[in-house]
Formats: structure tokens, C-alpha cells, sequence
């Protein structure tokens, strides 16, 4: 059977990407390996000076904070502003350019790093937009720290982040998120984020109704397969009342299969035991050579 694609056009520090999260995993859980999702990086602030000029980025922060709590509202998952007000990043280029790098050594391992760069950003208050903060992430998430930093270094993990923003601007991609799903020759485009149901019928039209939809796994499958996700989360995709979901995830963390991971506005739930490998901060030096090697703007050309 023909393999539906789903392309996502992102920036791991955008709000409305994060609230891609839950619809996303719901079309997996649905659809298996029906659908194929395949995600694009959009590196929406390349810098906050290019945004609103100097004198307007400690206002402009604070909005984008305000911004994120609507947003939270919006789409029903946790964010929590703190980048925004206490160590705002300068672009999100250097997200964008790590999860290229990423891709390079494991592009299972590297989704699974732009979901903990998510995190850090929009639940941790992390600021993403710093090399230090990127690699500890990648360390954690099982990634080679010296690969990643030789291929951000070298040049390479830019270069395929700039062929992913060419792509995006050859399809009329003019905000994030933007989806594209595709068969042969059918194909549609949806433009910001959206509920559930339009992107389920989009798939239903594109495949021409062939996709069966599958038994659901129960929760320590879908953490074996997803590893973390927040409470709300669940509760989307299985669509299980959040009380209901609650109680189930505190059980399986009493039986040893979930780890519970507090946060300001949120909890997020991590499959257990989890492989944890030792890791090394980047060196500050090491950090501010890859900040200046990143902050070449792409060429939009073909």
C-alpha cells in the first residue's frame, strides 16, 4: 500500500508548531505506517533585531510571551513564557541548524531531539538559541557530541537547513506551521495550525479513503515508541477524559514503566528506564565559534 507523506514545516521554538505535537502523534497512532511524517526546519527568527529593530526587543519579548499563552489556550497544550522573559534567545537559527546536524547521525534520534528542544524552549524556559543548551540537550537525547559540533562547525548542518528553507519558500511556505500531504500527484496544503479534524479529512482526501485505521496500542507501546508527552497530550490522542488519563499514567509510574518529570505548567511523562549516557558541556569557546558560523542568512535562489 501507497505511504501517505506528511510534511511538517517547523521551527522547534515555534508555539504553534508545539501545538502540531498532540495532532501528529494522533495521525500516527490512527494511521501507523499509513503515513509517513517528515519535518522541515523554517527558521522563523533568523534575529530579534531583524524582527523589530534594537530599541523594541525587551517589548517585543514580553509580547512574544504574552503571544505564547494565548497560543497555549488555543491549541490545549502547556507552555510556559519563561524564555521570553528571563533569557530570550537572539534567533532560532541555531535550533534549526542542531536538528540538521542531528539528522545527519539518526533521524529517529534527531525527531526525538527537536521534541526535547520543544520542551526546553516552551515548558523549561531554556534559551535554545544558545550552542551550550543545544548540545547538552543533544548529549541527553543519546546524540554524538562531537559529531554534532563538527558538523554544525563544518558548515553541513547550515547548508541542509538552508536547502529546507529553499524548499519551503519554492511551496508558498509564508508561516509556520505549514503542512503539506502528498500521494502521486495529489497533494494538499494547510497553513497554520488547525484542528485535528482538518487535517484528518485533508489525509481521507488525498489517500482517497484508503487508509484503514488501526487498533489502538495502549499507553507503555505509545511511550515505547514516542518516549515522553505531556499529560494534555495524552489525553488528545487517546481521547480519554484528563482525569481518566491522569490516574492511568500515575499507575504506570507506580509499576516503574513511566518516569514523572515536574514542570512549572506542566508534567511530562518519559518511558522508564530510560538509557542515560554521560556528557560534556560545550566549552563557552566552542559555543561562541558556533554561533558566529551560524548567523549567515540562505539564499532563497532555486
Amino acid at each position: 500500500m501507497p505511504v501517505v507523506d506528511i510534511v511538517h514545516h517547523t521551527d522547534p521554538a515555534c508555539s504553534w508548531c508545539w501545538g502540531m505535537e498532540p495532532i501528529l502523534r494522533r495521525l500516527q497512532v490512527i494511521y501507523g505506517h499509513q503515513i509517513r511524517v517528515t519535518r522541515k526546519m523554517g527558521g522563523v527568527i533568523p534575529s530579534r533585531e531583524w524582527m523589530v529593530g534594537t530599541s523594541y526587543l525587551d517589548q517585543q519579548a514580553r509580547q512574544i510571551a504574552m503571544h505564547w499563552l494565548r497560543v497555549s489556550k488555543k491549541v490545549g497544550m502547556p507552555i510556559d513564557p519563561a524564555m521570553w522573559l528571563h533569557d530570550p534567545p537572539e534567533s532560532t537559527w541555531p535550533a534549526n541548524i542542531a536538528y540538521k546536524a542531528a539528522q545527519f547521525q539518526d533521524r529517529a534520534l534527531a525527531d526525538g531531539y527537536l521534541r526535547r528542544m520543544r520542551e526546553a524552549a516552551l515548558l523549561e524556559g531554556r534559551n535554545i538559541g544558545q550552542y551550550p543548551v543545544l548540545l547538552d540537550l543533544a548529549g541527553e537525547m543519546g546524540l554524538g557530541m562531537g559529531a554534532m559540533e563538527r558538523d554544525i562547525e563544518s558548515g553541513q548542518a547550515k547548508e541542509a537547513f538552508f536547502v529546507d528553507v529553499r524548499e519551503g519558500h519554492r511551496g508558498g511556505v509564508s508561516g509556520l506551521p505549514t503542512v503539506f500531504i502528498r500521494l502521486g500527484e495529489r497533494q494538499e496544503k494547510l497553513e497554520g495550525w488547525k484542528p485535528f479534524r482538518e487535517y484528518q479529512a485533508a489525509l481521507r482526501r488525498v489517500s482517497g479513503g484508503t487508509l484503514q485505521r488501526l487498533p489502538p496500542p495502549d499507553l507503555p507501546a505509545f511511550f515505547a515508541e514516542h518516549g515522553r508527552a505531556t499529560t494534555q497530550e495524552v489525553a488528545v490522542i487517546f481521547q480519554r477524559p484528563l482525569g481518566t488519563i491522569r490516574r492511568q499514567l500515575a499507575a504506570l509510574e507506580t509499576a516503574g514503566v513511566l518516569e514523572r518529570h515536574r514542570r512549572r505548567r506542566a508534567t511530562i511523562w518519559v518511558a522508564a528506564p530510560r538509557t542515560r549516557r554521560s556528557r560534556e558541556l560545550a566549552t563557552g569557546r566552542a559555543a561562541q565559534r558556533l554561533n558566529r558560523n551560524s548567523m549567515t542568512s540562505p539564499s532563497f535562489t532555486s
